[in-house]
């Protein structure tokens, strides 16, 4: 999976959703990840309003609790023996583009990617939001 792909998947969900009712509003609803993907999507033009709940300044921000968690750092009820520290394990992850966790060896495009996956800047402040695509 990448960002491209999830963007993708509301795109077409967005429209199919907008075929069925066409007479009915679309209201776009995102938390965190979903945040930015809904708020991407609304730019572009899908929708006729939106809800933003926690949407962090990057995707990163949000996958890095996640990841750690993964990784067994945010477990704190059955920590596993770690031989590197969080920080580390963030630099291997960079370095390599490869997520290795638990003996599980993933595609660290995601990670990668995260860093530069944002609201688009219009959307940065309530006031500059407001005042480019109108409030309610």
């Amino acid at each position: 999976m990448s960002f491209e792909n999830w963007s993708e998947d509301v795109r077409l969900l967005g429209a199919w959703i907008a075929s069925r009712s066409p007479a009915l509003p679309l209201i776009l609803h995102g938390l965190e990840v979903g945040a930015i993907l809904r708020g991407r999507s609304f730019h572009e033009g899908m929708g006729d309003a939106l809800l933003l709940w926690s949407p962090p300044p990057s995707a990163n921000k949000a996958l890095r609790s996640s990841l750690l968690h993964w990784a067994g750092w945010g477990n704190s009820t059955s920590l596993p023996k770690i031989e590197e520290p969080p920080g580390s394990t963030f630099g291997s992850w960079n370095k390599d583009r490869r997520l290795k966790c638990r003996g599980t060896i993933g595609q660290g495009r995601l990670w990668h990617d995260s860093f530069d996956f944002e609201l688009p800047a219009a959307m940065e402040s309530e006031a500059t939001s407001c005042a480019a695509y109108g409030s309610l």
